[in-house]
């Protein structure tokens, strides 16, 4: 029961990041896109939540095994 609680907390707090409204679009930027940069604020979940949203839409699709993702950051 902990580990639903904890996952139902991080759930929560992901659906409270800018990037949480905006998962449709950048999947579907990210699927019409060859190459595609992602900006905005510090904070907003783009190297957080965008990695996540890839894999759990390749792990839907049976794909996630052949999936790479890469965040790199200019510092």
């Amino acid at each position: 029961m902990r580990r639903y609680t904890k996952v139902a907390e991080m759930e929560g707090f992901r659906k409270k990041l800018p990037a949480f409204n905006r998962r449709d679009e950048l999947l579907d930027a990210i699927a019409r896109s060859q190459v595609l940069v992602v900006s905005g604020e510090t904070g907003c979940g783009k190297t957080t939540q965008l990695p996540q949203f890839i894999l759990e839409q390749e792990l839907l699709a049976g794909r996630a095994s052949n999936t790479s993702i890469i965040c790199t950051q200019p510092r």
